[in-house]
């Protein structure tokens, strides 16, 4: 019993090892952990002014008409962010020591002829004023630097999830003040089947 007992704890610490070794987001189905490539945003574009047409909003174009990594109803996605090391400098980026759970949106995208977009911020003097804002995401936490996040009732079709520096309380003032919340420009996307 004892023996069988520290077999599972040392095949646990083992699965937890592969990730805290490996930051980044995995989809994860069943036993099955898959990485979720980074994909660069290209053709971003900001426009507007405060005298403009709109202000803060911006269009992230993506290449491609799917990413590759499929996400079904029962698998969830595995943040897994670098150990604190403690050291006084850290530089913010997706997955370091500094990130936390706030620092992600998730966006629906929309599929053209050769690639996938999304537009963010409103536009005020447009027609369309509905916000195309980033959901956020319900995190239960695993271990220090683990999260799993179980993503339910979501439309077939393309998905991102964008890296902000905005905390929670700054991004609901980019809403507000229609900035455009995204500010790293590679995104996370899967295909919700």
């Amino acid at each position: 019993m004892k023996k069988t007992l520290s077999l599972l704890v040392v095949a646990f610490a083992m699965c937890m090892m592969i990730f805290a070794e490996d930051p980044g987001l995995y989809v994860k189905s069943g036993e099955t952990s898959t990485p979720v490539k980074v994909t660069r945003l290209v053709n971003s574009k900001n426009s507007g002014s405060a005298g403009g047409f709109s202000i803060g909003k911006a269009e992230h174009k993506m290449k491609g008409l799917t990413s590759g990594v499929n996400y079904a109803e029962g698998d969830s996605l595995i943040f897994v962010f670098t150990p604190k090391s403690g050291k006084k400098i850290k530089l913010a980026t997706p997955f370091g020591e500094t990130s936390t759970t706030e620092n992600f949106l998730l966006y629906k995208l929309e599929v053209g002829k050769k690639e996938r977009k999304v537009s963010t911020g409103i536009e005020i003097m447009g027609f369309n004023t509905k916000e195309n804002g980033g959901a956020e995401l319900p995190f239960t936490q695993i271990d220090d630097n683990t999260y799993e996040v179980k993503l339910e009732n979501l439309e077939p079709g393309e998905y991102a999830l964008f890296y902000t520096l905005l905390s929670e309380g700054g991004k609901k003032a980019a809403s507000v003040f229609n900035i455009d919340p995204v500010s790293w420009d590679e995104a996370w996307c899967f295909t919700v089947e």
